[in-house]
């Protein structure tokens, strides 16, 4: 005799009501969930004691929120929601002349030099333009980069022709880089003035609070030539004498600085500067002379482009030892500066690309989660910021929406083991409780850096303890992102996709994006292309405690999923059904 489907479901309820669990509708639970269980059954558990103080970590801060814009060149729009530090705000940077060659654009410079009364004028309403607009828009100005300083700065320098270094004099193609005015101040002094002139601006249009809102950052990636052509010395000298300026008139600022990693030598040491030294690191110089001269910065950044077709640079597990651990253990560091990621993009090749383009970003699920698993192991090693290139407009993405919520929680210590208590390197989960109302909310991603051709499915449970009692109802839902939901991914799965690559350069890939890895078939077949499995969360669910080791004022939370490989998922729980 068979039972009409009601009332099986109605017995099924009630058995799996007395063993602490609940049922939703059977049109309501997607194919990636698992109704809630007594105990975990998954190979790899992530167990989390929302009870245990000691487990609370630091508030979660919002790691993704700042975005790069070049202005004046690209404007200083940008997603709602995000900040914006804006690059080349003080001149010094190029124009194309009529031959296609890089010339001095003196229309946005701050400062002119004036042989007649030989002195120095400034001008700051290009400076101030920028801002406004930021302000204008809603936006939020972050940090003002003060990098290429204006052309009128090169006044003094002697250049010398060919290709050869005299030891004094820098060449004469080295007056215009590919940035723009990458020589030190020639005149120290008024460089000084200058900058204090324009910190007194600031404060006159803007005010002190609103000023002091914003970070300063002097320099950037100045190990690398293009950026800096003075030596190590040359640079020590030009931060101390731009810090001390803008403090001069605004003791409080906000100030730090942009370095390559300290391990970093430029072309293995090859290259010289015009004193014959090889380029590498300033690190930990500029550490030793901060400390020797009392020269205080606030933050430190750092640049990261890792390339997700190599295995050596898409590991998050490397980064911390990388690029910061050399800086932060260095005996004479200021301890109470913090340490970012000022320029970062997930690449599949660094360097122009017919015909705009700098590097090829990588718009795929394995650079996504690789974003979300970098995440997980910069908050547990204090890095704060990480800047994005290449956001405009549109919508954040997903994988750095999906933390907005979280921001302002307390992250809870996740324990993530195989059932035999074997540790586990390719899942980890980050986790927040709200204190107000013992929400929990989790990301948990699935990602191994070694073959991004591999698939394959990792059975998880989620193990929260609480302090409410076995038997107490929860809801919960998720919303897993998947290369099946990733659209670029799944068009490069379809029949002869791979003759839809340009194949004029070998380093285009179906791990690069649409607009440049495709050829022109390629492009009209992605403009056709409609991708209908979107990531989307699941419906609200209802689940019950159940009981731990017979101890009535806790009890656990048990959920089930399947992370594909190169995934990660939000979970939402929460006590309310509102």
């Amino acid at each position: 005799m068979k039972l009409q489907t009601t009332a099986y479901m109605a017995i099924l309820s009630s058995i799996l009501a007395l063993s602490g669990c609940a049922i939703a509708p059977a049109n309501t639970i997607s194919s990636n969930m698992k109704l809630p269980i007594d105990k975990p059954v998954a190979d790899v558990v992530i167990r989390a004691d929302i009870t245990d103080p000691s487990a609370f970590q630091p508030k979660l801060y919002d790691m993704w929120n700042t975005i790069n814009r070049i202005a004046p060149k690209n404007g200083v729009s940008a997603i709602d929601g995000l900040h914006i530090n804006t690059v080349r705000m003080l001149g010094g940077i190029t124009k194309k002349d009529s031959e296609g060659n890089k010339v001095p654009d003196l229309e946005y410079d701050t400062a002119t030099y004036n042989p007649q009364t030989n002195s120095y004028e400034y001008n700051f309403t290009p400076l101030t333009d920028r801002i406004d607009t930021i302000i204008k828009q809603g936006g939020k100005l972050f940090q003002i980069v003060l990098d290429q300083p204006p052309w009128a700065f090169q006044t003094g320098h002697t250049f010398i022709p060919g290709d050869d270094f005299d030891g004094i004099n820098f060449l004469e193609k080295q007056r215009v880089s590919h940035y723009g005015n990458s020589l030190p101040p020639k005149d120290m002094v008024a460089y000084n003035e200058f900058l204090q002139a324009m910190m007194k601006h600031l404060l006159v249009e803007y005010g002190t609070e609103q000023v002091l809102s914003w970070r300063f950052r002097i320099g950037t990636e100045i190990e690398t030539p293009d950026h800096w052509y003075g030596t190590e010395a040359d640079f020590l000298a030009h931060f101390g004498n731009s810090v001390n300026a803008i403090r001069a008139v605004l003791p409080n600022a906000i100030i730090g600085l942009h370095t390559r990693a300290p391990n970093f030598i430029y072309r293995n040491g090859t290259v010289t500067n015009y004193k014959f030294e090889p380029i590498k690191s300033f690190a930990s110089a500029l550490i030793e002379y901060s400390h020797k001269n009392n020269i205080q910065y606030d933050f430190w950044g750092i640049s990261d482009y890792p390339f997700i077709n190599n295995a050596d640079t898409r590991d998050p597990r490397t980064k911390y030892d990388s690029f910061f651990k050399d800086l932060v253990e260095h005996p004479q560091w200021q301890t109470d500066a913090i340490v970012d990621i000022q320029e970062y993009s997930v690449i599949t090749r660094m360097g122009f690309v017919a015909p705009i383009y700098a590097y090829i970003t990588s718009q795929t699920p394995h650079a996504d989660t690789f974003n979300v698993a970098l995440t997980s192991e910069f908050y547990k090693n204090n890095i704060q910021q990480i800047f994005q290139w290449g956001l405009r407009s549109g919508d954040k993405p997903w994988f750095v929406e999906a933390f907005t919520s979280m921001v302002n929680q307390p992250r809870v210590l996740a324990n993530v083991t195989t059932q035999n208590g074997k540790q586990v390197n390719n899942v980890d989960s980050i986790i927040v409780t709200d204190p107000n109302d013992n929400k929990i909310t989790s990301i948990t991603y699935h990602y191994d850096p070694r073959d991004l051709e591999a698939t394959n499915n990792q059975e998880i449970t989620q193990s929260f303890k609480t302090g409410f009692p076995a038997g107490t109802t929860y809801y919960y839902r998720k919303k897993l992102a998947a290369p099946e939901h990733h659209a670029f991914y799944t068009f490069m799965t379809l029949p002869n996709a791979t003759s839809w690559l340009r194949t004029d350069k070998a380093y285009f890939t179906k791990y690069g994006n649409p607009d440049i890895d495709l050829n022109e078939a390629g492009k009209a077949q992605w403009q056709a292309y409609l991708h209908n499995n979107p990531s989307s969360w699941t419906r609200w669910e209802s689940g019950t405690t159940v009981a731990l080791d017979n101890n009535q004022e806790s009890s656990l939370i048990n959920l089930n999923s399947t992370l594909p490989l190169f995934s990660f998922e939000k979970t939402e729980i929460k006590w309310s059904n509102q």
